[in-house]
């Protein structure tokens, strides 16, 4: 599917990425205001999952290579349970209200914060 003339790109598109919608959840996350701010991580985000995934094909051998380690596997796991036990602790909820231009808005937590 992919050649090894191809590697050498996939690598800094995934960092470049991944930089962009960290900085920019970043500014999200603490209300600093900066135009276009939303858009960036929005779009890099979706650039980050198709270049990301692109970059797991791309090196699945080496990807599948790491599970043979036990540390890998507790590592993958300790993770995965962070995740959920973050998710419940601030469960998703549409709140039904008519903002951002007509579009509903999700929340975190506490409706009446």
């Amino acid at each position: 599917m992919f050649n090894s003339a191809q590697k050498p790109w996939i690598s800094p598109l995934v960092a470049v990425t991944y930089t962009a919608v960290a900085v920019s959840g970043f500014f999200l996350l603490f209300h600093i205001k900066s135009p276009g701010v939303v858009h960036i991580h929005q779009w890099g985000g979706l650039l980050f999952l198709i270049v990301g995934t692109i970059h797991m094909v791309i090196n699945w051998r080496i990807l599948l290579s790491y599970f043979k380690k036990s540390k890998t596997i507790y590592a993958t796991l300790a993770g995965v349970l962070t995740i959920v036990l973050l998710v419940s602790l601030f469960p998703l909820r549409w709140d039904g209200q008519r903002h951002n231009h007509g579009k509903g808005q999700i929340t975190y937590g506490n409706k009446y914060r």
